[in-house]
């Protein structure tokens, strides 16, 4: 059978990104798209990603690489493999980082990869200086 990689429908970044134990339902606790620090460079102690994900056929690595507004490769995460039996199945995956390294204020950007091709998935990371009037 032919393999298709998924689209990625939505995407949420938060505090904590984990699946019940029981019934197997994603929890998502803390949505955010910006982060405020007092000074840089800072770690975000606990980040999590989750992506709902559509019309995919097929067993794919994810893996999410978050670069800074020139491109640069701060951090990779993910290795999940995740599988889809058929195109008309919606899958969701999460996962949680720790410590993600933050250098500087600006722009920063999370790109989806699936078997290391890029998605055309973009998710924006603001991060701004506390008390600062940017």
């Amino acid at each position: 059978s032919m393999k298709h990689p998924p689209a990625v429908n939505s995407f949420l970044i938060a505090d904590q990104v984990f699946r019940q134990q029981e019934g197997g339902k994603w929890c998502v606790i803390g949505i955010f798209d910006k982060i405020t620090a007092r000074q840089y460079p800072c770690y975000h102690p606990s980040l999590g990603l989750y992506l709902q994900l559509a019309d995919a056929e097929g067993e794919f690595d994810l893996n999410v690489e978050f670069h800074d507004s020139s491109g640069k490769l701060i951090s990779r995460m993910g290795g999940i493999r995740v599988s889809f039996p058929s195109r008309l199945m919606e899958g969701s995956v999460g996962f949680q980082t720790h410590h993600l390294p933050i250098p500087a204020p600006g722009t920063y950007f999370f790109h989806v990869l699936f078997d290391n091709q890029l998605t055309a998935t973009n998710i924006r990371l603001q991060a701004e200086l506390a008390g600062g009037s940017s």
